[in-house]
């Protein structure tokens, strides 16, 4: 009988669990659609996504716990099954793991672009970085502003970091910069147009005149 009434219960709480999962992942699904759409701000989206997150686990965590004690209080604590015990540590870790793996990618993501000149071309090793022929450039100029209304199409926007293809003015422009530290090297080629700065003023003028120079070589 004993055996039969915790049975039960197990298969009750599992129920349980399972439709609370189902809510969690529906509101942090919804949550994200809201938050994303109207920003496009990855500071803003992942800002917005872990604090779902959180809310959400939270809720559901002190829901469950609410529920277990309360079935767990009609039999004896030596019969509750270690699995509970586990699956909360399982839940408990795989977040933290989860969080993370976010903070490694925010940490990676952040990095400075390393710009190399060789012979011929300038390499941005970064993430979306590409390699510029010095005999594909058509200009190149220094300027102490961006473009007005620059805006992601696919990369990287992460407070005062920008890196990948955005645009603005109806044109694309590959972007590898950080916007606090002006000024900014804008690169004309048959491609298109390249914008990319140093981490101090001096880094990115000292950069400006080997490209130039590499340039006309």
């Amino acid at each position: 009988m004993f055996e039969h009434n915790f049975s039960n219960t197990s298969n009750q709480n599992d129920i349980k669990k399972n439709r609370l999962t189902g809510i969690s992942l529906l509101i942090v699904a919804v949550g994200t659609i809201i938050v994303f759409i109207p920003n496009y701000n990855a500071v803003t989206f992942i800002i917005a996504l872990l604090a779902f997150i959180i809310i959400d686990f939270v809720l559901v965590y002190i829901i469950l716990e609410k529920t277990q004690s309360f079935e767990l209080d009609k039999i004896k604590e030596e019969a509750v099954p270690a699995t509970i015990k586990m699956r909360r540590i399982i839940t408990i870790a795989a977040f933290a793991v989860f969080l993370a793996i976010l903070a490694t990618a925010l940490i990676i993501f952040a990095k400075p672009p390393v710009y190399t000149i060789t012979d011929d071309s300038l390499v941005i090793s970064t993430q979306y970085g590409r390699t510029i022929n010095f005999s594909d450039i058509e200009d190149v100029k220094l300027k102490d502003s961006l473009p007005n209304k620059l805006r992601k199409r696919n990369g990287i926007d992460i407070k005062n970091i920008l890196k990948g293809r955005f645009r603005a003015d109806g044109e694309n422009i590959d972007v590898f910069v950080d916007t606090s530290k002006s000024p900014f090297i804008y690169i004309y080629t048959k491609d298109g147009l390249t914008i990319i700065n140093g981490q101090s003023s001096s880094e990115t003028k000292t950069l400006f005149e080997k490209i130039k120079t590499a340039k006309t070589a």
